[in-house]
């Protein structure tokens, strides 16, 4: 089928407006309404900047999510998806802004995701301030979590949830300090709970 040269040229005219509204569509702005099962356009374009990216391009994008995380608009999903993002994409920037969600009981499980292998400290420390506000399978994450970033500091506060009456909870302080333990340092678990 060939197009008139009306029917061209008003393609032509047309062409400049869509490409337009095209780069002037903020992926940041679109991933705030972000619904899982809708389209996904906003979350490709950034995962694809990602990727694209250089190390010193990755804080700059990193600086955008934690924009998104924090926002009043961002929905419960586009806080998810960040969440899960920022542990590829993320640094220690991002740890206060994903640290403030390990206590809601909806997001909490996508924080500890996040920070789960975040380099440094912080999100060591995040972790265990968080520890003491939460309980049943938010405090488990949070100490399993701990545990797999073999987090020797929070030995202590673990170690004191092996005997919690909740067993999911004993059962997570069990396995965190057996991988903290495993990872090149002794634990005497038969101490630990003679001292409870």
């Amino acid at each position: 089928m060939k197009l008139s040269f009306a029917a061209k040229r008003c393609a032509l005219m047309l062409l400049p407006l869509a490409a337009a509204e095209l780069l002037a569509a903020d992926p940041y702005a679109e991933v705030l309404k972000l619904s899982f099962g809708q389209s996904t356009e906003a979350v490709l374009a950034i995962q694809a900047e990602i990727t694209a990216a250089k190390p010193d391009q990755l804080r700059a994008i990193e600086a955008r999510l934690i924009s998104v995380l924090q926002s009043p608009e961002a929905t419960q999903d586009a806080k998810s998806w960040v969440c899960r993002t920022l542990r590829l994409a993320g640094s220690e920037q991002c740890v206060p802004a994903v640290a403030a969600l390990l206590t809601d009981p909806k997001l909490g499980p996508d924080a500890q995701f996040a920070l789960r292998s975040l380099p440094g400290a912080k999100a060591d420390e995040a972790l265990r301030a968080a520890l003491p506000g939460t309980s049943g399978l938010l405090k488990a994450g949070i100490v399993q979590t701990l545990g797999a970033r073999g987090d020797r500091n929070s030995v202590p506060l673990i170690a004191a949830l092996a005997s919690n009456t909740d067993p999911v909870i004993a059962e997570a302080a069990l396995y965190a300090l057996g991988h903290i333990g495993g990872a090149g340092r002794e634990i005497d678990f038969a101490q630990l709970i003679a001292n409870d």
